[in-house]
């Protein structure tokens, strides 16, 4: 009996030796292609007189340090911390979305064949010669990187920059302007040709061009460029004069002028209208505050002057100017002390006539052949712009008392803005007096008319048309003590787009222009804002009117001196 143990025992001990040396246990050793079954290891103990064999039941320890990371779209590697065991490590199972995988021999392996951006989540556990197997790890998860996609090439040309502007601002600088281009992708900037040489890239449509030499021409060019190195054709060539020299009168007037209005006419002149208590030179004051319109060339010299007047005070408003698109001028004047109202027509080289406009005139817009005139009892009317003739007058609002000031033409219809105390068709009055804002045809007939307010009282005073927009401004506050400025945009249907309430402005908006990419207003400070109503800038300085030429603005502030802005609103 002793001599069959002993035989059992020597069998039991080559059999580990042997598995031993052939690295089927520990964690050496390759993938297993299928869930492994090693043969059961016992331990075998004996003594002098018997042999028992002793099952292994102990699992290994769990494997720590699990990780799983995706390194490519189609392939997931997978590493842990390697497990112990009371007798050995034979292998270790990996589990992918809850079902056995692969087995390894190794503490890492990778997962290949994968399907891009898609989480794949692993467990991994270990395993002895028993078959002995221990908890999975917690599960971890990661996502194949995705597929880049790389585009064609883009081989498309931005359009060529349209609108482009040179204007001298100074004896040594020049600004220039354009609306900006398109793309397929993106425009990343522009580049500037001076004389036909390339002169410097930008990345906004409006730049200038200093350290030049006075009593000099300087002609530009610009073009469009994108990321990929496409390049529009140049505009067509433009060019300005430096000035020789700045004349200590310039963009001034006499002593006791006061400039109220003003606009640019298409050569960039700019025409101011006003009151003045004394004389232009070659003029006789009539008696009190005379009317007087002013042509200024581009250096802010005085090209002419026409003084009007009665022997009682005149009076101008800030909507009374208007210049047409064969650069004839049209201005009205008041009588203050008879309350009658005259239109003075102007063509490049001075006056032509005077004509009796219609009772309470306020606003003033020039077509080619017409006027469109805005009263402070609520009329709209088109009369001849040569004898003031009424072609046709219109109302809109069906009760009330109505003052309707700014207007203007864009595209063949009409549009004004004001206040009344009565309702349009389909409206309530909110309060003491709404904001409204009309749009007619040229025959005179309404297309829309919108109306809003509040309980307090709003009164409606500048209003500028884009070739997708209309943007209006206003006042309101009153009542509450606290007016500031008010802004609104509608659509070319009326649509309501958008509403400010400028808390921090004061003052009335009484003109808004534009270059369709901003906007800006007049009033007691001048603002830049968005076309969508964000306030961007202020400068607090009285603005009674303003008008925009390339890259310069002109204010009128009811003083005898004409200042000029960028469109950034620095001062020139």
């Amino acid at each position: 009996m002793k001599t069959k143990n002993l035989a059992y025992l020597c069998i039991a001990v080559l059999a580990v030796v042997v598995m031993t040396a052939c690295g089927s246990g520990g964690n050496g050793g390759g993938s297993i292609s299928t869930d492994p079954t090693p043969t059961s290891n016992p331990t075998v103990t004996s003594d002098p007189t018997t042999t028992t064999v002793v099952p292994d039941t102990t699992a290994p320890s769990v494997p720590t340090g699990f990780t799983v990371t995706a390194i490519s779209t189609s392939e997931i590697s997978l590493s842990w911390t390697a497990s112990t065991d009371n007798v050995g490590v034979f292998a270790y199972k990996i589990y992918k979305n809850g079902v056995f995988w692969n087995a390894v021999n190794t503490t890492s392996t990778s997962d290949t064949g994968l399907a891009a951006s898609t989480q794949y989540c692993y467990t991994v556990t270990a395993q002895d010669l028993a078959t002995n197997e221990s908890a999975q790890t917690t599960q971890v998860c990661a996502t194949t990187q995705a597929v880049v996609v790389i585009p064609p090439a883009d081989t498309t040309a931005p359009t060529v920059p349209t609108g482009f502007t040179v204007t001298t601002i100074s004896t040594s600088e020049i600004s220039l302007s354009w609306t900006a281009s398109t793309d397929n992708v993106a425009v990343t900037g522009y580049k500037i040709y001076r004389g036909g040489s390339y002169l410097k890239a930008v990345s906004t449509s409006t730049t200038s061009d200093t350290g030049l030499t006075a009593n000099t021409q300087y002609c530009y060019a610009v073009s469009a460029y994108d990321s990929a190195n496409n390049e529009s054709a140049r505009t067509t060539q433009v060019c300005a004069t430096i000035q020789t020299a700045v004349d200590p009168n310039a963009w001034k007037l006499p002593v006791g002028a006061q400039a109220k209005a003003t606009v640019v006419d298409s050569a960039g002149n700019l025409y101011v209208a006003g009151i003045i208590s004394g004389a232009f030179p070659g003029f006789t004051s009539a008696g009190g505050d005379d009317a007087f319109l002013v042509k200024m060339n581009q250096d802010g010299t005085i090209a002419w002057a026409h003084q009007l007047g009665t022997a009682y005070n005149e009076n101008v408003s800030y909507w009374s100017l208007t210049v047409n698109n064969a650069d004839e001028a049209f201005f009205y004047w008041v009588e203050s002390g008879q309350y009658t109202s005259y239109i003075s027509t102007f063509n490049g080289n001075g006056f032509v006539a005077t004509f009796t406009a219609p009772l309470y005139t306020n606003g003033i817009v020039a077509d080619n052949n017409v006027l469109y005139i805005t009263t402070k009892d609520g009329h709209i009317v088109c009369a001849n712009k040569t004898t003031g003739s009424v072609t046709w007058d219109k109302t809109v609002v069906l009760s009330g008392i109505t003052d309707f000031r700014h207007i203007t033409f864009k595209d063949g219809y009409v549009f004004a803005v004001g206040e009344t105390d009565g309702p349009v068709s389909g409206y309530v009055n909110a309060g003491l007096s709404d904001i409204i804002v009309v749009k007619l045809t040229t025959s005179g007939t309404l297309v829309w008319a919108k109306q809003w307010g509040t309980a307090d009282v709003e009164s409606g005073y500048g209003i500028v048309v884009t070739s997708s927009a209309v943007y209006v401004g206003g006042v309101t506050g009153y009542i509450a003590g606290t007016p500031h400025n008010i802004f609104r945009g509608y659509d070319l249907d009326g649509n309501f787009l958008w509403h400010t309430d400028a808390t921090q402005l004061s003052g009335n908006p009484h003109n808004l222009v534009t270059d369709s990419t901003s906007l800006w207003v007049s009033g007691y400070s001048i603002v830049r804002m968005s076309t969508d109503g964000i306030i961007q800038k202020s400068v607090s300085s009285l603005a009674s009117s303003i008008a925009l030429y390339g890259n310069t603005f002109f204010v009128t502030d009811n003083t005898n001196v004409i200042k000029r802005y960028d469109k950034d609103l620095n001062k020139m």
